[in-house]
């Protein structure tokens, strides 16, 4: 492409273009300019009411404290050593940031005493042959700072980092993408929910805006501009200028999504206008053509703000921004409507009129007001640091969001944030292991144990998610352990231990990374009723033990029971699955009365799995039926009515004795339902016990005080009932306990994730030295090593 350069122009315009080479001189820039980039005084420029000058005066400095965590070179100078190029990239504030607080007087070296806590880590540093940031390994690399210096330092903990700040200027902050819809899907990283974020971009009401976070200009190099300053005098002869993308071809083919449409349209509309100096080429005289610019284009590109909105104001050209509900940076401090120009997106196509029609006095006053220095000054990073920078105005702004109100401080135990984890491998293995076997039997995606189907699919979506398994910290492999059912629909472990060995041989020979770490780095999903022992009778799950193969890997499983062989260390354990549609087709009214006291389906006795009785669920259950069969508190049966959810929602108390495991698929539906789930299981591990309090909402009886329930239950005060009532009402605590499709935020899915991120960074450890080896492929039962077709 190749821009129009101004010539002859249309009447219209020509009295505009004569005052511009005339009268619209470098007022407004390069004295100015020189003023602030250069450091030195180049004479006296009119002070301005309500610009950047007199709106600062207040300094921080002396009533703010900044602690500076000293992380290790990795997360900061090693990276910035290993390619200096970060220096003079746009995202460098997070750099200069860092440099400037080390050596300023708000830092303090005792961190009882500060009011802020500062984590220099460098996430935009990681950049292309071309130069460009890639943000796929920042939020693995934002969350292991977080962890080390929350292992190292105890002021993280104490608030969840309410009280710390980071420097995030991504192109969508700290959703850590370039492509808006990709930044949206993945959301703020979790771990920085409760700091403050100091980052360039920023958009109203947007997911990667952070309430109350700082908004900032990109960065751009003081000492470069100051080299191409031209004489004050020069005339701006130049109407309209802009250098830059209309398209990116590279990231978005089919066009239309970058810069959503707006670049786009400014070519199509004005390539040929000959007031519009606009093209892809950037010119070495680029600074100087801004310099004999009036109106200096400001284009939102990937994100809504632009380098350019810097440039402009530092050379005096009047900035037409364009990028709707965008959030400019200290907009306490520029006076952004009265020195810029707002255009709609959508009224790009009328960019000329909107622009010749504006009067000439309008003109010169935006011209009056971007000469005042000190407004410049607020849009820079220089070094050494000056009074009303953009340093000081991100001090500012932290230091009008204090003192910090009490509410920052968390109680003990009390947590607010979760460890999502980062980004996910997810292996393709033939359909056989898992497609295949859904498609032969689709009764497997009502079952309780479909949690391994749709975590499958929940992945292959999510923005966890990563194609290149260099950048992973996770690999799962999705095998479909549970689809063989019975006619009755009864899941069979018997095939499992030999479908697993042969997936898992099959990805270490397709791929490197099983081997490397023996599958420590590898989880899976495996909701058998004894989880990777692979059978539904205990004493035999206990014989068998864990599969051989997964004794490093992470286990998801609904199997959750204390000191038992069959729970790994590291586990993380889940609801079974319940059908949310099915749930939400039977929900009634909120208001129903809780008319049935104590409800409770399912069976008391196993006779085709245990003809003598006692020890399906230890004889919990036969206890229940025995002492309670003829109890009017106790709606008991084996029957499941067509109104079993309705009933559950009728109900005070359901329930949830263990069965053939400690786990029932009742938990989820009392939470759900809200009913206070009455957990009969010996020392079993409840699902996300971190997100859901599960001491407040539900009551736990031994099993041999089962004759007693009825006592234990009626016993209960009232006011204890109605608070775990209460609590089951919140909604995101049932969420926590469903597979929805689509997923939703803080869902099962989404526990899962966090589960996963707590165990990370994974240590030096997990990873095998040539040779070695931790697992022993021909372990376990000899049935289990048969082939498995």
């Amino acid at each position: 492409m190749v821009g129009a350069r101004a010539g002859r122009v249309p009447a219209a315009a020509a009295a505009v273009l004569i005052v511009a080479a005339c009268v619209f001189s470098s007022l407004a820039g390069a004295a100015a300019a020189a003023e602030v980039v250069g450091g030195a005084a180049q004479g006296n420029t009119e002070r301005i009411s309500g610009s950047a000058g007199d709106v600062l005066e207040d300094n921080p400095v002396g009533r703010l404290k900044v602690f500076v965590y000293d992380l290790p070179s990795k997360y900061n100078k090693r990276i910035v050593a290993k390619d200096p190029r970060c220096l003079n990239h746009m995202f460098a504030a997070e750099i200069f940031m860092h440099r400037f607080l080390l050596s300023s007087a708000v830092r303090t070296l005792n961190p009882e005493q500060a009011d802020w806590f500062y984590a220099p880590v460098y996430t935009t540093c990681d950049l292309t042959h071309a130069g460009l940031p890639l943000p796929f390994k920042s939020p693995r690399m934002m969350r292991s700072a977080i962890q080390f210096l929350s292992r190292k330092w105890p002021f993280w903990n104490r608030t969840d980092g309410a009280d710390h700040f980071f420097v995030v200027p991504h192109d969508f902050g700290a959703c850590f993408h370039y492509q808006e819809e990709k930044a949206i899907e993945r959301g703020i990283l979790p771990l920085l929910r409760r700091a403050t974020l100091v980052q360039t971009f920023g958009q109203k009401n947007h997911v990667c805006l952070k309430e109350g976070s700082i908004t900032i200009p990109p960065y751009a190099p003081p000492q470069k501009m100051q080299a191409h300053l031209i004489p004050p005098d020069t005339p701006r002869s130049i109407f309209v200028y802009f250098r830059g993308l209309f398209y990116d071809n590279g990231n978005d083919p089919e066009g239309g999504y970058y810069a959503r449409g707006a670049r786009a349209s400014l070519w199509e509309n004005f390539k040929n206008n000959p007031l519009f100096d606009i093209s892809t080429e950037h010119p070495a005289t680029y600074y100087e053509d801004m310099q004999r610019s009036v109106f200096c284009l400001c284009p939102l590109g990937w994100a809504p703000w632009s380098p350019r909105l810097v440039e402009a104001v530092v050379f005096g050209c009047i900035p037409v921004i364009i990028a709707d509900d965008i959030v400019l940076p200290f907009a306490d401090a520029i006076p952004w409507d009265e020195i810029g120009v707002f255009v709609d997106e959508e009224d790009v196509p009328r960019l000329d009129s909107i622009l010749t029609s504006i009067p000439i006095d309008d003109i010169l006053r935006k011209q009056r007001l971007l000469a005042n220095p000190s407004m410049k000054q607020a849009m820079l990073f220089p070094q050494p640091a000056q009074p009303r920078d953009a340093f000081h105005q991100i001090l500012n702004g932290l230091a009008r969001k204090l003192p910090h109100p009490d509410s920052v401080y968390l109680k003990p135990g009390e947590k607010h944030l979760n460890w999502t984890a980062g980004p996910v491998f997810v292996y393709d293995l033939p359909s056989k292991y898992n497609k295949r076997i859904v498609a032969k039997d689709p009764r497997c995606l009502n079952h309780m144990f479909a949690a391994e189907i749709f975590m499958h699919r929940f992945l292959l979506s999510s923005a966890v998610r990563t194609l290149n398994p260099e950048q992973a910290d996770w690999f799962y492999a999705p095998v479909y352990t549970t689809c063989d059912l019975t006619h009755a629909g009864l899941p069979l472990p018997f095939k499992s231990p030999r479908m697993m060995r042969s997936a898992i041989q099959f990805l270490s020979r397709k791929w490197p990374f099983w081997n490397r770490t023996d599958g420590a780095d590898h989880f899976f999903v495996v909701p058998h009723d004894f989880g990777a022992c692979f059978h539904y009778q205990e004493e035999k799950a206990i014989e068998r033990g864990i599969l051989p193969l997964l004794r490093r890997a992470t286990l998801v499983q609904t199997f959750g029971q204390k000191n038992h062989v069959c729970l790994k260390e590291g586990s993380i354990t889940i609801p079974p699955y319940a059908p949310p549609q099915k749930m939400q087709a039977h929900l009634i009214p909120p208001d129903t009365p809780r008319s049935i006291f104590v409800y409770f389906r399912g069976l008391f006795y196993d006779n085709g799995n245990d003809p003598e009785g006692g020890y399906y669920a230890r004889g919990a259950r036969a206890s229940l039926w025995e002492n309670f069969k003829n109890n009017p508190l106790f709606d008991i049966s084996t029957e499941h009515p067509a109104t079993y959810y309705e009933d559950m929602q009728r109900s005070v108390f359901c329930l949830c004795p263990l069965g053939w495991a400690p786990w029932s698929p009742r938990l989820v539906e009392a939470v759900v339902f809200g009913c206070i789930p009455v957990i009969i299981a010996d020392d079993i591990v409840l699902p996300f016990a971190d997100a859901i309090p599960w001491d407040e909402i539900g009551v736990f009886v031994d099993e041999e005080d089962v004759p007693r329930l009825d006592s234990i239950l009626t016993s209960i005060p009232i006011d204890d009932i109605l608070r775990k009532q209460r609590l089951l009402a919140n909604p995101s605590m049932k969420q926590a306990m469903l597979f929805p499709q689509p997923a939703q935020p803080r869902d099962a899915f989404h526990q899962i994730l966090n589960g996963l991120a707590r165990k990370l960074p994974h240590p030096d450890s997990v990873y095998l030295k040539p040779g070695e080896k931790h697992l022993n492929w021909t372990a376990g039962p000899v049935a289990d090593l048969k082939p498995w077709k």
